[in-house]
Formats: C-alpha cells, sequence, structure tokens
C-alpha cells in the first residue's frame, strides 16, 4: 500500500509506477480524481479500480486517511508506505504508523513558487498556507499585488532616516543621539523610539521622545507615523503597548511645531497661521487619530 493524496500526489505515484512491472490499484477517491485528470488529456499506465476481492499481487494507491480504515484492515499480508516530504524526518514512519516512507513532495519550493507567478502574470495574487503572509509581502517587493488570506498582512512602510538615530540608553527609558549609534534603516529610528516611549511611564517624558522624533519627519511621513503611534505598533502576538492617546500625540504635534498656544480650536485644528507645520488634526469615534497635512 501506498499512501499519498488524493489530487497530485497520488498521480505522481501512479507515473512513478509506469514500466514496474506492478499493477497499480486505485482507492475510490484516488479512481475518481485520475479520471478528471485522464479527462483533460493526462495519460497513465493502465490501473485497476479497488476490489477487496481482488488485492493480491497489487499495489493499492490509497489517501492517508485510509490507513487503517475497517476496509483495509481485513487486507491480511500487506506492507504501508507514506509517501510524503515529511519523510526526510526519521520519525515519520512512527508519526504515520507504516513500515516505511519515501520522500517525495508534491509542494513547489521558493524558487518554483516565484517562477510560477512570473509565468502566470497575475493581476492581484493570494497566498495560502505555510507562510503565507512572507510570500505575499516578498512578491509586493517585487511590484506585484499579493495579500495572504490566511494570515494578518503587515503593511510595509517608510519613515524618515535621522542623521544620528535614536538608540535606547541602557535603562531602557531614554534616547541618546550620537555618531556612535546611527540609524541603519528608517524603521530603526521608528522602532527605538517606540521602544523608548514604551519603557517610560512618565507621560511628560513620552511627549518629548515623541515631539523629538515628530520634529525630524516631513509632511508626508506624518500621518503614517501618527496612524500607527495610535493604532497597532507591535505584532498582534506581542502583548506590549506604547500607551499612547491622543493627547499625547496632540501636545507632541504641538510641542514638535513650536505652538503651543496658538489656533487651536475645540475640533483640535490648527490654524492657517502656522506657517508650512501647521496640521489639521481629527479624531474618529474609535479614538484613533489622523494627521492630514495641507
Amino acid at each position: 500500500m501506498l499512501l499519498g493524496y488524493s489530487l497530485g500526489k497520488a498521480q505522481e505515484i501512479l507515473c512513478s509506477l509506469d514500466g514496474a512491472g506492478l499493477t497499480p490499484m486505485l482507492h475510490g477517491s484516488v479512481y475518481q480524481i485520475t479520471r478528471i485528470y485522464e479527462q483533460f488529456g493526462q495519460s497513465f499506465c493502465k490501473y485497476l479500480r479497488y476490489n477487496p476481492k481482488d488485492v493480491a499481487g497489487k499495489v493499492l494507491i490509497c489517501p492517508p486517511s485510509a490507513n487503517h480504515s475497517q476496509i483495509l484492515e481485513k487486507i491480511g499480508r500487506k506492507r504501508v508506505a507514506m509517501i510524503s516530504g515529511w519523510a526526510v524526518d526519521p520519525n515519520a514512519i512512527y508519526r504515520y504508523q507504516v513500515d516505511t516512507a519515501f520522500a517525495l513532495s508534491d509542494h513547489a519550493d521558493y524558487n518554483d513558487l516565484l517562477r510560477y507567478v512570473e509565468l502566470v502574470g497575475p493581476r492581484r495574487v493570494f497566498t495560502l498556507h505555510g507562510f503565507a503572509a512572507s510570500f505575499a509581502r516578498d512578491l509586493r517587493e517585487r511590484g506585484i499585488e499579493a495579500w495572504a488570506l490566511s494570515e494578518e498582512n503587515q503593511m510595509e512602510f517608510t519613515l524618515a532616516q535621522l542623521p544620528a538615530g535614536p538608540s535606547v540608553g541602557a535603562s531602557g527609558s531614554e534616547l541618546r543621539t550620537g555618531a556612535s549609534c546611527p540609524a541603519t534603516s528608517e524603521f530603526l529610528g521608528f522602532a527605538n523610539v517606540g521602544e523608548a516611549i514604551a519603557a517610560t511611564p512618565a507621560k511628560l517624558e513620552k511627549i518629548r521622545l515623541l515631539a523629538d522624533y515628530l520634529r525630524g519627519l516631513t509632511s508626508e511621513q506624518l500621518p503614517i507615523v501618527t496612524r500607527y503611534f495610535t493604532g497597532k505598533a507591535f505584532a498582534q502576538s506581542d502583548p506590549r503597548t506604547l500607551q499612547i492617546g491622543w493627547a499625547v500625540i496632540f501636545r507632541a504635534l504641538r510641542a514638535a511645531t513650536k505652538n503651543q498656544r496658538r489656533g487651536v480650536s475645540s475640533r483640535g485644528e490648527y490654524s492657517r497661521g502656522c506657517s508650512e507645520n501647521r496640521v489639521r488634526s481629527s479624531r474618529w469615534k474609535d479614538g484613533t487619530a489622523t494627521v492630514h497635512h495641507p
């Protein structure tokens, strides 16, 4: 008995038996799918449909779920092999409760998947199972719109790289700026600020750290930064929170633009007399904040 998934793997097994001088016999589910293959032009070696009265001397191809079923348990003398990429694991025979296992995977590897996408040239790609989010991100980096259906999609964004990037101090509660600790990436500057803010319980210190960081950003980057600070800055599996509310961001923006007493209305909107740094801010019902630049 050879165990392999009814769709794809079983047909690979059937093709490998061509010319081996053996008579393949197909489990019902394998037989039905194999017939569909043939309807679309795929040819196979001669095979039989499973007949419990005529299994002697045959190679029975079954899905893994059929192993230890009542029908197959009635077959007396038999040896069972699992055909799977997991056979590379020495413990596979114990996991699948078989006599032996052969390593044959019907999954494409990473390079094959990339090649497949290139050949098809789709407008949009949806990924599923395995490293769905990681592969979707890699495709987006190659200019292909791709989204994971089974995982959360971590959106990419770019932030300003500070000349002398902030780094978390030894105590984890303050930022240091110096040539010995330059920011190596735009995101690192953002991440270091987040770490420092999360490490201090003092609201005024949070405001100072955030204001110093916001002051170095452009008008295009400010909406992105504020959205992430008021939303989920860490992964969903990460229990940490920045504990930054609208009040902290609002005061940090005022400190960053040095307009702490000018033109702030009850709706949280800066007057248009705040020169190039003026910012119009609004608050949503769910408490998150957006920042728009004129």
